[in-house]
């Protein structure tokens, strides 16, 4: 394991590439970057949420504007969308357009992953 940056947040995978949102210490944006070929370079907000929510990120945009979220990608193209540590995931279709909101029945959502047809969730270790 390595250490790629101290300021990473917001971090996922594509294509070989991690790419993750850096912070600050009290929460004040610093930019984009992404680590590839064992480097960390900087990149700008738009490449970082074009392969964050794929082609249509401009309408998952409009809806979450640049909040930390928790999200992935089905192999259909959708994509599932989460504001961190809430209770609702919202689904986009291929071409970005709304097609659900999930209801989880607890407060606080940790994670989640996407398989054919289900979603499964991360809670809380005190949620039962």
């Amino acid at each position: 394991m390595q250490l790629i940056h101290r300021r990473g947040w917001g971090i996922f995978e594509d294509e070989e590439e991690a790419y993750f949102h850096l912070m600050g210490e009290k929460g004040e944006e610093l930019g984009y970057a992404k680590w590839s070929n064992s480097q960390v370079n900087t990149i700008s907000k738009q490449e970082y949420f074009y392969h964050k929510y794929g082609p249509y990120y401009v309408e998952i945009m409009n809806y979450f504007q640049d909040n930390i979220t928790d999200s992935c990608r089905s192999l259909d193209g959708s994509v599932y969308v989460s504001y961190y540590q809430q209770s609702d995931i919202h689904k986009f279709d291929s071409n970005g357009n709304l097609e659900f909101i999930h209801q989880d029945m607890f407060d606080t959502v940790y994670g989640f992953a996407v398989s054919e047809d289900l979603i499964w969730v991360v809670y809380p270790q005190g949620i039962q």
